[in-house]
């Protein structure tokens, strides 16, 4: 019984970490290794796309997160929630298309980095199962 509950909460961990990138993939018409601009990525987190699942991702790995009260893990999750949206849709209104240009060579670099821990983090989960399920 604990073992198959384990293997469902394993399974779905790993649908939630795929959401980002498959999301990701609808909404910027990605193809093949292509990393989306930072101006993409701003306007999928102005619609929202995928963005409950990228924040609870994140601030599971976040020990200050960690530390705080259920109620306070609300307010902050509901707030980065919201706040997000706002910012990315200021940011593209505001910031001149030169900067958005002379920034993306780094976010993409930065991009592909952010995809490697997440792949990481996913291959340790499945490691983790695997040893527990051999035992």
């Amino acid at each position: 019984m604990l073992r198959t509950r384990f293997l469902i909460i394993t399974i779905l961990v790993l649908i939630l970490i795929s959401i980002p990138a498959v999301a990701l993939a609808q909404e910027t018409d990605v193809t093949g290794d292509e990393v989306p601009t930072l101006v993409e990525v701003l306007t999928m987190l102005a619609g929202g796309g995928g963005l409950g699942a990228i924040v609870s991702f994140l601030a599971e790995q976040s020990k200050l997160f960690q530390g705080l009260a259920a109620a306070q893990k609300k307010a902050t999750v509901l707030a980065i929630n919201l706040g997000l949206p706002i910012l990315a849709t200021a940011l593209l209104q505001f910031v001149p298309p030169d900067l958005w240009a002379a920034i993306d060579p780094y976010w993409k670099a930065l991009a592909v980095g952010f995809t490697g821990w997440v792949t990481s983090q996913g291959v340790y989960i499945v490691q983790k199962v695997a040893t527990k399920f051999t035992r």
